[in-house]
């Protein structure tokens, strides 16, 4: 489920992100926040991205706060691998 996640969050819908046998239900502000910060990522890295988010979510209460956080988190960790912006 987390592949084809992978492919939606650049474009059309995405319902559901799978952690192990429990779905998450994100909101569409929720939705839309991911593919924002999906956006500068290569299409590549955007699995690794969705992949991420799900392991800082892990444990978690999923609100709009803590998507954001896990969002900007694993975004950041993608970059300090490898940049997509040349200074």
């Amino acid at each position: 489920m987390l592949a084809a996640a992978a492919s939606e969050v650049s474009g059309a819908t995405l319902g559901q992100l799978a952690l192990t046998d429990s779905p998450i239900c994100f909101t569409d502000q929720q939705l839309g926040l991911l593919r924002e910060l999906a956006a500068p990522l290569s299409p590549k890295q955007r699995q690794r991205f969705l992949d991420l988010v799900m392991k800082y979510l892990a444990g978690c209460e999923i609100g709009d706060a803590t998507v954001h956080m896990a969002g900007i988190k694993a975004q950041a960790e993608l970059r300090r691998e490898k940049p997509w912006l040349q200074a």
